[in-house]
């Protein structure tokens, strides 16, 4: 996993380039946006699920670059919309280049990512592997759609955000896992890894609802412990007492869908749901032990 890692970084860039215009303004933007880093959360996931499942290398890395191709798409959508000036500690890209570059580059880094479809050596799953694609970024689309909505159809105000989290984060945490079960030959595992990423998903902005509260309370951003407070009629404290005890029962659930994927290939997700609990946990007991998830 190390040398693909190390592969993986230029090959990001790599599909965003156009060898005759090397310095046009989206190709800076995407060198500066790479140049930026990142946890790579999702390439660690699939290059270790490919791994486990048997995958050629080369097929391996271009499954994770299309999931992190589509992650970094979003970001940069997601910064745009949310009027995000400041990402991994330098200016958002639509802050620095503008809007029109920002929403340039993030389709430039979508054809990307079903550019590095094409290049699987596993053809026949190719054109399952495109319609899983195709309906995951639809996901995140409606999901990002539903951002600032309501919808009284939905029920409570909890299982409307949970759809939220879903919708925005899910589908991109679990492409890291059912690709490789796709291409690997394990179809009927992927809605189990599906759910395991949803829950994990909806745990993991919870924590980060609790480590923004203060911020995002200020810019009317969606939080799951105002909704609570709001919705419920709870104290601040009870508010993120009842999200951190949600968001470790979602990690429950993640494990428990982890547990039946073959070949331990959750290895990656069920190690970061571990630590994530762990840190919920620790919030019980003072909630300045989350900052930093």
């Amino acid at each position: 996993m190390p040398n693909l890692l190390d592969s993986l970084e230029p090959y990001l860039l790599a599909a965003c380039m156009a060898p005759d215009a090397l310095n046009h303004p989206c190709i800076v933007a995407a060198k500066a946006h790479f140049a930026a880093g990142g946890a790579r959360i999702r390439a660690h996931i699939c290059l270790e699920a490919g791994r486990r499942l048997g995958l050629a290398p080369e097929d391996t890395l271009h499954l994770a670059a299309v999931c992190e191709l589509l992650h970094n798409a979003s970001l940069v959508q997601d910064d745009l919309l949310d009027r995000t000036e400041i990402r991994r500690s330098r200016p958002s890209i639509w802050c620095e280049f503008g809007e029109t570059i920002a929403v340039c580059l993030s389709d430039l880094m979508l054809a990307g990512a079903y550019a590095s479809l094409g290049k699987l050596t596993s053809i026949s799953a190719i054109p399952a592997a495109l319609a899983l694609v195709h309906q995951r970024t639809r996901d995140v689309i409606l999901g990002q759609a539903l951002e600032n909505l309501s919808d009284t159809t939905i029920g409570s105000p909890i299982a409307l955000y949970e759809r939220r989290a879903r919708g925005k984060s899910a589908s991109l945490l679990s492409l890291p896992l059912e690709l490789p079960l796709l291409v690997s030959g394990h179809r009927g595992a992927m809605q189990d890894a599906h759910e395991a990423a949803g829950y994990f998903a909806v745990a993991y902005q919870i924590s980060d609802d609790l480590a923004d509260l203060d911020q995002d309370q200020a810019q009317g951003s969606l939080n799951a412990v105002l909704m609570l407070e709001h919705s419920e009629g709870l104290s601040r404290v009870q508010a993120q007492s009842a999200a951190a005890a949600h968001a470790r029962h979602s990690l429950r659930q993640s494990k428990e869908y982890a547990a039946k994927l073959p070949s331990a290939c959750a290895a990656v997700l069920d190690t970061s749901a571990q630590r994530l609990a762990e840190k919920l946990a620790a919030f019980e007991h003072s909630p300045l032990a989350l900052a930093g998830v």
